[in-house]
Formats: C-alpha cells, structure tokens, sequence
C-alpha cells in the first residue's frame, strides 16, 4: 500500500461492492525508474529495448498512409488553436515536412499582431496556403498596410480584427472600397481605447459596406459598434455587444430589434449583450419571430429585455438557452424568466436533463476562501460521458444573489422549473463558495442522484457533510495545483471524506466507486491523510462480508 500511496497517480479508482472492496489505481509515474532509490534498471535496459523495438515494429507510424498522417496533423493543429508551435512537428522527418507542407487548408489560418515581425510571417503563411480560403485575426496596435490584406480580399473566408480603436476604423474605411465575395465571417472588437478616439468620432459601420460587397456573410460579430440593422440579412451567426442602429438618430425599439432578428430566419446562434436594449411597451403586441434552426441563444438584459424576447422568439426545445441576468437577486425576481424556461424544458421533444451544474464563485483573502456570492451560475444539461462538459448545456442562468438566502432561493427555483426527477448527476466542482446549508437544501430537490462531481477545496468539504445519509452510487473528486489549492484545504477535504465514508457505513450506503483524480500529483504531499483514509474504507469491506 505504502509504494501505491508514494506513486503519483493521475485516476484513482475505487469501487465499493456490497461483497467486496476493491482499490485499483491507474498510475501515471513522472519519476524515471532509475531515479528510485533501490532499484537498479540496468538489467533490464536490453530487454526494455526489445520491447520498444517490437512495439514499434508492430505499429510502425511510418506505415501510414499520408491521408491518416493528414488527419493526425488536422486535429493537432485544431488543438493547438492553428498557434505556429503546431508546426514544430514538421521537423520530425522530411516525410511529415513535406506532408505539412502541401496540406494548404492548415496555413490559410493566420493568427498575426500586425508587425515587421508578422508581415514576414503572413507573406509566407500566404505562400504555403496555395488557393484555400483564408482565416485570419488580426490584432492592430499601431498603423497597418491595408495594401497587404486586400491583396486577398477574393480569398477570405473569416476575418478576425481587434485592436485599438482608431486603427480598426481605419482598417473599416478601406475595406468599403472593396468587395469580399467570399468572406462568411467578419468579427469587429472596437471597445479597446475608444477613449482616444475624436468626440465627434462616428463609431459605425458604412451602409456602404453591406451594398452587395458582402454576398455570402453568414456570421456577423460586432463589439461596441453601431451598424445599420435594416441592411443585415440572411446570417446563421448574430453575436452583437452594445451595437446600436445606425440608420436612426432616434432610440431604437423593441420593434426594431425584432425586425433585425426577423431578417435572419435561419439563425443558428444569436447572442445579445448590452445595458440599453429597448423592452417592449407593455401592452403593445408584436408578432413573433420563428427561429426553427436555432441551436444557441445568449442573452445579457435586463429582465424586461429578456421576457419580451422569450416570449416573441420562437426556437425548437432542443436549442441551448444561456441567459445572464443582472438585476436578478432573488428567487422572486428569477420566478418570472423560469417560466418560459420551465415550458422549453419540458417541451416533449427538448433533451433529458440529466446533470445539475452549480458554480458559486469565491474569492481568496490571504490564503483562505471566502464566499462571494456576487455570480451563481446554474446550468441545467444533457449529459453523456464520463466527465460533464462546460458547454454541453440545456439551460444556464446566471444571476447575482448578494446573500445565502437569496442564493438557496433561486438555485431551489431553477431546480423546481426543471424536471428535476431525471437529474442524476451533480457537478459541483466549482462551486467554491456553497456552505453546507444550501447544500441540504439543494440535495432534497434531487430524489435521483446517484452521481456527484466536486473538487478538493472547502465548498467540496461542504457537500460532502450536505450529503450524510443520501444514497449515491458514485463520487468523482478531482485534485488541483497546490498552487490553486491550499495544503490545509486539501488536508480538511480528505478529512470530510473520510468522515463521509465512516457516515454512509453506518448507515449501510456504501459507494459503488470512489474516483480520485490527481493530474497535478496533489496527493503525494497527503500520504499520512490517505492511509488514514484506507482503514475507513476496508471497514466498509469488512461490514458487508
């Protein structure tokens, strides 16, 4: 036991059998063999050798076919997010050189600060694209040779800018004497220093631009930048931040912002964030939108924002709704939004909602958390996998409850307005700032769980005294950095666990599996705490022998 404890382990594993008790560890050991005291590898380096040799042998990665080594360098380089360290694994050999190379879709992502530097880079990136379409993002931080761009303004499929101000709005003042036959995505970020623009400076988008010199635009993200509303149609993608109508000098209403939504029938994703959006005039009807192909909606309004356009929009229950709401700090102000949300979840065609996803962030004051109550992010989601993910959500509110109260209130809301019956899954894993009574008062909304997902830090320890007699089949508990983690808090979080597990022997709830996850090798620093923790769970063995 003692040389399975001093190993590092990325995943442990334990699963708990009302016959048997097993403790299985899947160890990923960052120590050579040879830098181990006591033993002498020096024998069996030959043999060590054979080994090797006869893998490779049987799989030989030079015998496959330049297709498959295609694809490998394709997911590489998504993962690597097309950053040029991607391409150091050219070097490995003049086959793989020669097979990037000629791979011209991977070199039509460029991803520059506009430089000396980088111009150099881009002309070469230009080269080796060939004729693909081209992918870039700029970032301007001082006078750019539009000359440069515009060269391909034929080839461009997505244009990324950001930057400072002044120099994106010169960037736009050119562009309008071009035309961009085949650009389908364009993303404009102006908010960065638009102090130092002239008072009198229009921050706009020219009509001229959307006169037929953007044909094929399907994705349009604009930050801080007004547009005319009325010339934007046909998008799949509507991503806009505080961007007021420039075809009016007069506010903008509710009616326009349908307009504007009504022009894109086939929107996939659409996301609205600003503080002045107009809220439709109470008793006034509106016809309704029908967004029948839309997979995401983001909003970030102020409630009355956010009913008008639940209530107007029409999308399929399988769409993701994630909804920011500023002025919500209470249960009654969340009761209206949940709602229409409550008919979208039970919707006979939406997805099963399987998993329960509760962050409450916390703030460190000298080594300790502290609870910060200011940001709760529910998501209600579909689950599938072993690990939930961070997207794969139904439904995602976030409020800003500012007391535990207030907090209990609307996390007890949004689990009522869901079906919480087929919830069976919790992930609390950043859920820092919880305290164990909110964790009682959540656990009794969920007659189904039987699994739990939570970190190794005080809001973990929490849950896990919230828990006490609730039956649960299983428990996945990750370990962070030591850095990100106090030693204290991951010592009192084992504590927690092991008084858990004495808890669910008495009263006869064993765990079917306990799942340590330690990539950063956290539990090395713990070993006297985790053979503390063993005895405990060979007890469990022992009662159901």
């Amino acid at each position: 036991m003692a040389s399975e404890l001093s190993s590092s382990s990325s995943l442990a594993t334990h699963n708990l059998h009302t016959s048997s008790l097993r403790h299985s560890f899947s160890c990923q050991s960052r120590v050579a063999a040879e830098d181990i005291p006591g033993i002498d590898v020096a024998p069996h380096k030959a043999q060590i050798a054979r080994l090797t040799a006869k893998r490779n042998a049987i799989f030989p990665i030079w015998k496959l076919p330049n297709e498959i080594l295609s694809c490998i360098f394709a997911i590489h380089a998504v993962d690597a997010h097309f950053d040029l360290k991607w391409t150091q694994i050219m070097y490995v050999c003049s086959r793989w050189y020669s097979l990037v190379l000629a791979e011209q879709l991977l070199w039509a992502h460029i991803n520059m600060e506009w430089n000396s530097f980088a111009i150099v880079r881009f002309f070469r990136q230009i080269e080796r694209s060939g004729v693909a379409p081209l992918m870039i993002q700029i970032h301007l931080s001082e006078a750019a040779s539009e000359i440069i761009l515009f060269d391909h303004c034929p080839r461009l499929h997505a244009l990324e800018v950001g930057g400072e101000a002044r120099y994106i709005y010169h960037l736009i003042e050119k562009m309008s004497g071009h035309s961009f036959p085949n650009l389908a995505s364009l993303s404009l970020d102006t908010c960065f220093k638009r102090v130092e623009l002239p008072h009198d400076f229009i921050e706009a988008l020219p009509d001229v631009l959307f006169d037929g010199r953007l044909p094929r635009l399907r994705a349009l993200t604009l930050r801080d930048i007004a547009f005319p509303w009325r010339l934007v149609n046909n998008l799949e993608t509507l991503n806009l931040t505080n961007c007021d109508n420039s075809l009016t000098s007069t506010p903008t209403t509710f009616y326009d912002l349908l307009s504007l939504i009504r022009s894109c029938p086939r929107l996939r994703n659409l996301a609205l964030t600003s503080d002045n959006l107009p809220a439709p005039v109470p008793l006034q009807y509106y016809y309704p939108v029908d967004l029948p192909f839309l997979n995401e909606l983001y909003l970030c309004q102020d409630i009355s924002v956010l009913l008008g356009l639940l209530h107007f929009l029409h999308f399929p229950a399988t769409a993701a709704i994630c909804i920011l709401a500023s002025d919500v700090r209470c249960g009654a102000e969340v009761k209206d939004i949940l709602i229409p949300l409550r008919k979208h979840m039970r919707a006979p065609t939406a997805p099963r909602i399987s998993l329960l996803k509760i962050d409450v962030g916390g703030v460190k004051i000298w080594g300790v958390t502290r609870p910060d109550y200011g940001i709760t992010h529910l998501a209600l989601s579909f689950f599938s996998g072993s690990a939930p993910g961070r997207k794969d959500f139904s439904v995602s509110i976030t409020s800003y409850p500012p007391t535990k109260a207030a907090l209990r209130q609307i996390a007890a809301k949004v689990i009522k307005a869901a079906p919480n019956t087929s919830i069976t899954h919790l992930d609390a894993r950043e859920a820092v700032a919880v305290d164990t009574g909110s964790w009682c008062a959540a656990l009794k909304l969920l007659p189904a769980l039987h699994t739990v997902y939570l970190f190794a830090h005080a809001g973990g320890s929490n849950l896990l005294c919230a828990l006490g007699d609730i039956r649960i089949r299983r428990l996945h508990v990750v370990f962070g950095q030591p850095v990100t983690v106090p030693h204290r808090e991951v010592d009192d979080f084992l504590e927690a666990l092991k008084n858990y597990m004495r808890i669910t022997c008495a009263w006869g709830n064993e765990l079917e599996s306990l799942e340590l996850e330690d990539p950063q090798n956290t539990l090395c620093k713990h070993e006297k705490t985790l053979q503390r923790l063993f005895p405990v769970m060979d007890a469990s063995r022992t009662t159901n022998m």
